[in-house]
């Protein structure tokens, strides 16, 4: 069997060997040359090139065709079937063939096509068909969101914007261009200028504005049909129509460590308001919670703030300033604001909660807490351990005192002083009359005598002790 593509004329020998001696006069072998000519026979040529399927209304189609032939034969093209707009042109010696053409607008859909490649005896045939697209057309579209809202751009949303005269479904988008005042969203992650998205991922896309930013914001895309872009990209105009945002109030600290001593303590003298649409508030309140208010004991104190009028209602425990004025007139009038607890002598220790709110004479901000702690340090008394009642003015009476004061307030606390047999020879409620060592108007002799102090408080608190009367 020859090898492919082989001819002409070939010389071979043929030697012959049986299994006889060969030893003389024996002969057991034979040899004869041959000579075997090949006639050449024609191999056709083949397509080496693959067809262009897909052409676009006005717009230059092209297909370069290409063949070879095993014998190098020289090749002739032909076009058989071919759309009108189209024509075969074969340049000479380059072994090659183009058909273009321009498809005009009425000339969507699909069209045969039979090419034909001939060497001097055989002709083979490339069969195939030329879609021809129309490019899809866009209308530009425009949403509308609130403030600080997201909105959803489904496939449907630029369905509507999309317009496909070969009746091609939309495939995908590609953005052009991104909005400047926002952002868009695939999933949660952002889309860049050049991203495309396909249809069913459209489902996926948002656009979400920039924080506190109204007004109008747009970005570009372009549309594909499963075979081409659109010639021309269009817009999506979003409309972010202003929602009033709720003042905000901020607090450095959380809790007021107060030390019940009868001075008033600031409550946030940093507090600080922010309000993204206005630079005004209409009112602002600071109020006791129920739980633990004692309206007898507990008060707000203010400084009086120009353009606001501010009123404490001692039984409710709110404070409450109003006025349509600047931020800044607010926050000089909360930063104002004191705590006193008036119960110095037998404070309840338990925590008040006192709720900060500001409005905007829109909207109300989310209320604020803070948690006031009482802290309450005792100052002892300071009880004499004698006195000497003889009448010279100095140092007549046991006067028990406390630093700070005080006393006044004492008016429940039991002093009781007793001789050493145990009878009671002074009582007293309060501190207002000092003992003047007698017992019922009788002086009584220089000696020591034991005394106990019961302040009738929560505490419990008493003193116990002795005392020398000196004469």
């Amino acid at each position: 069997k020859t090898k492919a593509n082989i001819f002409g004329k070939v010389d071979f020998t043929v030697k012959i060997t049986d299994n006889g001696s060969g030893a003389s006069p024996n002969v057991n072998s034979f040899t004869r040359k041959f000579s075997l000519v090949i006639q050449p026979v024609n191999d056709p040529p083949s397509f080496t090139s693959q067809p262009v399927t897909l052409a676009v209304v006005q717009e230059n189609y092209q297909y370069i065709i290409t063949a070879s032939d095993p014998d190098g034969d020289k090749l002739t093209y032909s076009a058989p079937v071919r759309p009108a707009w189209a024509s075969l042109s074969t340049p000479e010696n380059n072994g090659r063939a183009t058909l273009q053409g321009r498809p005009p607008v009425s000339a969507a859909g699909n069209f045969d096509v039979t090419l034909q490649v001939k060497d001097a005896s055989s002709t083979v045939e490339q069969k195939f068909s030329v879609y021809v697209n129309i490019r899809p057309s866009l209308q530009s579209l425009m949403v509308a969101t609130g403030e600080d809202t997201p909105v959803a751009l489904s496939a449907s949303f630029f369905t509507a914007g999309y317009v496909d005269q070969n009746e091609d479904p939309l495939s995908g988008i590609k953005i052009m261009e991104v909005p400047k005042s926002g952002r868009l969203l695939l999933s949660e992650q952002q889309v860049n200028a050049g991203d495309t998205i396909t249809a069913p991922a459209l489902a996926q896309l948002t656009y979400a504005p920039n924080e506190n930013y109204f007004g109008m914001d747009s970005f570009g895309w372009n549309a594909f049909d499963g075979n081409h872009f659109g010639l021309k990209p269009a817009r999506v105009d979003i409309s972010i129509i202003p929602i009033n945002d709720a003042p905000r109030l901020i607090l450095e600290e959380d809790t007021l460590r107060y030390e019940v001593n009868g001075e008033p303590a600031f409550v946030s003298p940093l507090a600080d308001i922010e309000d993204a649409d206005d630079d005004t508030l209409t009112s602002a309140s600071v109020a006791f919670l129920p739980i633990n208010h004692r309206p007898e004991m507990d008060v707000l104190q203010y400084d009086v703030t120009p353009n606001l009028r501010a009123t404490f209602d001692f039984q409710t425990g709110v404070l409450r300033f109003s006025g349509r004025a600047p931020l800044a007139d607010y926050r000089v009038a909360l930063r104002s604001v004191r705590y006193l607890h008036q119960n110095t002598t037998d404070p309840l220790l338990k925590p008040k909660g006192v709720l900060f709110g500001l409005n905007d004479g829109e909207t109300e901000s989310e209320p604020v807490e803070m948690v006031i702690m009482l802290q309450y340090t005792f100052v002892e008394f300071q009880i004499p351990s004698g006195f000497t009642p003889n009448g010279h003015q100095s140092n007549d009476t046991w006067v028990i005192d406390r630093p700070g004061g005080g006393l006044e307030e004492m008016d429940d606390a039991v002093i009781s002083v007793y001789n050493k047999q145990g009878v009671l020879v002074y009582r007293a409620k309060g501190f207002g009359r000092p003992w003047d060592g007698t017992m019922n108007g009788e002086l009584l002799p220089a000696d020591t005598y034991f005394f106990t102090i019961d302040l009738q408080l929560r505490s419990n608190k008493t003193y116990k002790g002795v005392v020398t009367i000196l004469r």
